[in-house]
């Protein structure tokens, strides 16, 4: 019998990773992990067994994939270059139905890589919900008139960027509160604000947003 898969699936980038992931429990919680590309070394190295790896293969070694293909995990090889292995990940994803999945390893050295996680994000946001997870914040999208409540992070700091355009605007609930504005890159984002209700509330009327939520309270004096 086939296992059902629970959703969110992860979905592990070939970027940095913190060691508190890589070696703690975090990974036991989902049913379908993918590996993109050279994560699977990484993960291997740390005797996580993922369900499945995709990608161009120009980064993973011959050996990892050898060990996951005798495991009874999926290969699942593209070529194509006209598209990132990120992509490609979203797109396999989305074929396979998947509505929800977290991210990690997202982030590195290469700013032009780190944008281009965005970007990708940003085009599949409609499809499938992301979240990115570090050891920092999570991260997420919200698109075209809608509303997130954050629940029960009173003293964390929360930043609010447009990815596109975006107009109606409104967050409540924050130290510095705004209602019914244009944010755009260039011209206005929220950076580092704090939340101080027991609920915060970030909407807008159309556009993209990446809200960037801390895990911890800040503790600045």
């Amino acid at each position: 019998m086939t296992k059902k898969i629970i959703e969110p699936v992860l979905i592990v980038l070939n970027g940095d990773i913190p060691l508190s992931i890589l070696e703690g429990s975090f990974f036991q919680k989902y049913s379908y992990i993918i590996a993109v590309d050279g994560a699977l070394d990484k993960l291997l190295e740390k005797g996580i067994m993922p369900h499945a790896v995709t990608g161009d293969f120009d980064s993973v070694s011959e050996v990892v994939l050898k060990e996951l293909q005798f495991a009874g995990g999926e290969i699942i090889h593209q070529a194509e270059q006209n598209s990132t292995d990120f992509e490609k990940t979203l797109n396999l994803c989305k074929s396979k139905g998947f509505r929800q999945a977290d991210v990690i390893g997202f982030s590195g050295s290469r700013i032009d890589h780190n944008l281009s996680v965005w970007d990708a994000a940003l085009r599949f946001s409609r499809h499938i919900k992301l979240k990115f997870i570090d050891q920092i914040a999570e991260s997420f999208i919200i698109t075209d008139a809608a509303s997130y409540n954050i629940d029960k992070k009173s003293g964390h700091i929360c930043s609010i960027i447009p990815l596109l355009p975006c107009n109606g605007v409104s967050l409540s609930g924050f130290n510095w509160s705004i209602d019914d504005e244009e944010f755009a890159l260039g011209r206005q984002i929220s950076s580092s604000n704090e939340i101080l209700d027991e609920t915060a509330v970030v909407s807008l009327e159309s556009g993209a947003l990446l809200i960037v939520l801390h895990n911890e309270p800040d503790k600045t004096p």
